[in-house]
């Protein structure tokens, strides 16, 4: 593929159609008079059992890596790019599934073609497919905010946790409530039944958060025996009505080999609007932890609700 110097050819899309047919890479070359045509390699790229149509060049790239309003570009406005002389070189892009089920990571570099005395012929398009390595690196990056014993998110996912449930109850117009459950007595546990028995309790609770809060809601373990839980709720009451149906699910005993374990929580509670953009996560953490402080000093296994932040 050209790098540093540009081929000479003549300026007719039947050429650069001989040219490039057989080209390992997936491949666009547009000719200046517009036309345009995709070799075999591309075809099969950009196919889905969904998009019945021919192949066109409104194929919609959004530039990778840009998180805030990233660019949306298309084939075609690449290709025209080129022909006024704005390349680009290596740019990735990724193909969203939402456009007729197709989810690609395409690095992308455009070229000028030349012709006669220099004249430019055309501009051909070269597409790598970093598909698979993207999808590994999206593997990577979730498994790294989620903790491995209970499948939850960890304390370094729990901010995206926090910012989804902040969209939904934004959009909802409701308010966003953050509790921190800790588990009563969990080292009395460990040391009567063994760890096995200790993991099996927080897996059970970290299942029982879960289906408590619902869709509604997401759950994240802090470390140790600390899970947080965090939802979209109308008011404080409604808060409070699924802190205490917390506290009731996660009553159910516990079934280990070794034993059976009786389980209770207590529970620090806190509920902040959801437009509230002074209100991080930490600041959520630390509202909650106090109330959570002051639910172990009345006897635990209760809710404490903190109205610092309603």
């Amino acid at each position: 593929p050209p790098t540093t110097r540009e081929p000479v050819m003549k300026p007719s899309l039947r050429t650069h159609r001989r040219v490039f047919r057989d080209l390992g890479l997936p491949s666009v070359v547009m000719t200046t008079d517009g036309a345009w045509w995709m070799n075999d390699a591309a075809r099969e790229l950009f196919y889905s059992p969904e998009w019945r149509r021919r192949p066109h060049l409104e194929i919609p790239l959004r530039a990778r890596g840009e998180s805030d309003q990233p660019r949306v570009v298309t084939v075609r406005s690449l290709l025209d790019d080129a022909r006024s002389g704005s390349t680009v070189d290596d740019v990735e892009f990724e193909v969203r599934p939402s456009f007729h089920g197709l989810d690609l990571t395409l690095a992308v570099s455009t070229h000028r073609l030349l012709g006669r005395r220099s004249q430019i012929s055309g501009v051909l398009l070269l597409l790598r497919d970093h598909s698979a390595r993207a999808r590994h690196e999206r593997e990577l990056a979730a498994a790294a905010e989620l903790d491995p014993l209970t499948g939850v998110a960890n304390r370094r996912g729990l901010d995206g946790c926090v910012a989804r449930i902040r969209a939904r109850a934004r959009a909802q117009v409701s308010a966003v409530a953050l509790m921190i459950l800790d588990i009563d007595h969990f080292k009395q546990c460990n040391d009567r039944f063994g760890h096995a028995a200790g993991d099996l309790v927080l897996t059970r609770v970290s299942e029982r958060i879960a289906a408590v809060v619902g869709d509604l809601g997401a759950v994240a373990r802090l470390g140790g025996d600390e899970f947080v839980a965090v939802c979209v709720v109308d008011d404080g009451y409604d808060a409070l009505v699924i802190a205490e149906a917390l506290l009731d699910r996660v009553r159910t005993p516990v079934v280990h080999h070794t034993g059976t374990v009786d389980v209770t929580v207590s529970i620090g509670l806190t509920v902040m609007p959801a437009d509230d953009e002074t209100a991080t996560t930490s600041a959520l953490l630390g509202s909650a932890d106090r109330a959570l402080y002051e639910a172990k000093r009345l006897g635990r296994d209760r809710v404490v609700l903190t109205r610092s932040l309603i």
